[in-house]
């Protein structure tokens, strides 16, 4: 029995497996490659065709549930005073509510470019949009990569959160809500080693990402120490394969 933390050997335990056959190895979640160079290469396109300069912030909200894209585009709205260049990156958990997305930004009167019908080559616009909506499969990775602050979403107005490894991985800071039940061992390992910020509601979590906006340092500590959490908790996955390749040997 291999199991991601102690909480889990116990609840093994007391349903009766043998304590000589079951050891704590950690989440296999942490044995994650870095984000392909193609794909970061493609978001940094897509983005600078839509006026994002280097040094201008790019905030992306990856995997939202409903209602998150609401308080990211209030936030984004607050923050254009003291940011008049953000770029907000909305990746839905599933894109078949672009129409839904579409229709929060609308009523802020916010302008937005789906990624849908952005092809790559495509021509700029005329006007930078204030919001990315990226409502295509398979490009999450990408924009993580070249983000400066990630909300990693279903962690706000859902229950259970989503995964915040892949952007610890590429170095960069990651506020959730308080919802992360579904990855109850990753979390602890998270906050304990200040690896990312967890808002207690809406409000603290602007406050969250405004601050990592205005504080350089802050981000950069924080994506540094994600980075490092990743890298030293990488190694389930060798270690099982181990154990089991032993037993059989044995």
């Amino acid at each position: 029995f291999f199991v991601q933390s102690a909480a889990d050997r116990d609840r093994l335990l007391a349903l009766g497996a043998p304590a000589d056959r079951l050891e704590i190895t950690g989440s296999a979640k942490y044995d994650i490659g870095a984000t392909a160079p193609t794909a970061e290469a493609r978001a940094w396109e897509v983005l600078a065709k839509l006026g994002v300069k280097p040094g201008h912030p790019v905030l992306v909200g990856g995997s939202t549930w409903a209602g998150e894209e609401a308080v990211l585009l209030d936030l984004a709205r607050e923050a254009k005073a003291a940011h008049p260049h953000l770029m907000l990156v909305l990746v839905p958990r599933h894109a078949e509510r672009r129409e839904e997305v579409l229709a929060e930004i609308r009523q802020r009167g916010m302008s937005v470019v789906q990624r849908s019908q952005f092809a790559d080559g495509a021509a700029a616009p005329v006007q930078r949009p204030d919001v990315l909506l990226v409502d295509t499969t398979g490009e999450l990775r990408g924009f993580y990569a070249a983000a400066d602050v990630v909300f990693v979403g279903k962690s706000l107005t859902q229950t259970g959160g989503q995964n915040p490894i892949e952007p610890a991985k590429d170095g960069k800071p990651v506020v959730v809500g308080p919802h992360m039940e579904n990855f109850p061992a990753i979390s602890q390992d998270f906050l304990e080693a200040g690896a990312y910020a967890q808002a207690k509601d809406a409000e603290e979590l602007k406050a969250l990402i405004l601050n990592l906006l205005a504080n350089p340092a802050e981000r950069a500590r924080m994506g540094r120490a994600a980075s490092e959490l990743v890298a030293r908790k990488a190694g389930a996955t060798r270690l099982m394969a181990e154990r089991v390749l032993a037993a059989r040997a044995g």
